[in-house]
């Protein structure tokens, strides 16, 4: 049902840029709708433990509506737990690099490579054989 709000939305959004140019109070509204959606569409796979899914969702909210409080909430969760896929990965860097790649790969699909997490797992990946 989400999915069919977006797409909805989404036409709404190129339908009113035809006709406005995308600068109204009604494309303003639009992309707080979908920004809604997105979110959303976000909480299920996060409260599953999907958080490359989820984040994709956040992400997406924030590029229609910057400021959207609940998905900046929850990419504030995301870093959190970034961390400690970071630091679960450093601690098993020794006993088992395999299992320290899944966790640092996980900080890479769950943060922006602006997060200083993801530049850390980065570094470590890449010093892993």
């Amino acid at each position: 049902r989400t999915a069919e709000a977006i797409k909805e939305l989404q036409q709404a959004k190129a339908y009113e840029a035809k006709i406005t140019g995308g600068n109204s109070k009604v494309a303003a509204e639009i992309n707080r709708k979908l920004a809604d959606m997105y979110y959303v569409q976000g909480i299920e796979p996060f409260l599953a433990g999907r958080l490359p899914e989820a984040y994709k969702s956040f992400k997406a909210a924030l590029g229609h509506a910057p400021d959207h409080g609940p998905s900046l909430r929850k990419m504030e969760d995301l870093a959190g737990k970034a961390k400690t896929e970071f630091e679960a990965g450093y601690t098993l860097k020794e006993l088992d690099s395999a299992k320290a790649r899944e966790h640092w790969q996980l900080v890479l699909q769950i943060v922006p490579s602006s997060n200083e997490y993801y530049r850390k797992a980065k570094q470590w990946l890449d010093t892993l054989p």
